[in-house]
């Protein structure tokens, strides 16, 4: 009797576990704004939270209402990025976006935006770093060195808000200081702004954390590849190392500019912003194979610290739109772009 009924047992056993990956399926709900805030309130790393909006499915409100209330519930902007970056892609699952086929070896990374920016390591195997998207505060002090912006308390209020996304948002919807000021947790920036007046203040871009996740020896080289930016001539730029400076709250400076207080919301290309860009450079040897193709390496060995490559404009003088450096598009990525790495 039990011989005969083994076989029946057997199939039951094997349609319920086969069973089970689609109901979990089935019962598993895509990943709301709601969820994420909840993540950020209990402690998540924002690494953590962005691996969990890869890998599930999503249903994002990043709409200016949704991005200002995010901001208001404490998610940071890198989290933002990557739940912005969801919904444009609409919303799949991560792991179909991650069954992808991996960029190849010294082939550069595809923008979102159209183009490709790659920079990868070509000795001690570390293979392709990652493009981290800098955030901006904004604060009164002058920018005369990064030390000295790194103690700013606006500087630190203002990143340890993430104002930057929420706040540009707010403004190009409501328009005027007065929704910027809404929105800015770190508000003194822009008190007793009024009318239209337009006061020059000083744009501070960073990263954040107080490490970079990728360590190197001192002495890399790197294989810079960058073409197809839609809006960006490979010619006028180069790619430099600098030295990041570390705040006092575990954010680390990439450079700083002056600028109209307003010129986020400028779409014209006026904003010399790297007329006064200060940045910590690290002299290099460069060895030029292609347009947009360029091998560099510091031309001595690095003491310890955290450091980016970038690419920066050979001429002081370029000119930016400001519409572009606030939504990371075209010529803005070459300012808002930074592959980091540390020295030990």
């Amino acid at each position: 009797m039990l011989t005969r009924r083994l076989p029946v047992l057997l199939l039951a056993v094997w349609l319920s576990c086969a069973a089970i990956p689609a109901l979990a399926q089935q019962n598993q709900q895509p990943l709301t704004n709601g969820d994420v805030v909840k993540m950020v309130k209990s402690g998540l790393p924002a690494s953590i939270i962005v691996n969990a909006i890869q890998a599930n499915q999503t249903n994002f409100d990043v709409s200016a209402n949704g991005l200002i209330a995010l901001q208001k519930g404490g998610v940071p902007q890198t989290v933002m990025d990557a739940m912005i970056s969801a919904a444009k892609n609409g919303s799949g699952t991560g792991a179909a976006a991650t069954s992808q086929p991996a960029t190849a070896p010294g082939a550069p990374s595809p923008l979102p935006g159209g183009g490709h920016f790659s920079v990868t390591v070509t000795n001690g195997g570390k293979g392709e770093l990652a493009r981290e998207k800098t955030q901006l505060a904004q604060t009164k002090t002058k920018a005369s060195s990064l030390g000295g912006l790194a103690a700013d308390s606006a500087v630190n209020q203002g990143f340890q808000q993430g104002m930057n996304v929420a706040a540009w948002k707010a403004w190009e919807h409501g328009g005027g200081y007065g929704s910027y000021a809404g929105v800015n947790a770190a508000g003194g920036v822009m008190s007793g702004i009024m009318g239209h007046r337009k006061p020059t203040v000083t744009y501070v871009w960073a990263l954040p954390g107080p490490n970079s996740s990728t360590t190197l020896g001192s002495t890399p080289t790197f294989d810079v590849a960058f073409s197809g930016i839609p809006g960006v001539n490979e010619d006028e730029y180069e790619p430099q190392i600098v030295k990041l400076t570390p705040t006092t709250n575990n954010w680390r400076l990439v450079g700083a500019s002056q600028g109209k207080a307003d010129a986020m919301q400028d779409s014209s290309a006026n904003w010399e912003a790297y007329s006064s860009y200060v940045e910590e450079k690290v002299p290099v040897s460069a060895n030029k194979l292609g347009r947009g193709h360029v091998q560099i390496s510091p031309a001595s060995p690095l003491s310890p610290g955290q450091y980016g490559v970038v690419l920066r404009p050979r001429s002081k003088s370029k000119r930016f739109a400001g519409t572009d450096v606030a939504n990371d598009q075209g010529e803005g990525l070459m300012l808002d772009s930074t592959f980091s790495f540390a020295v030990k």
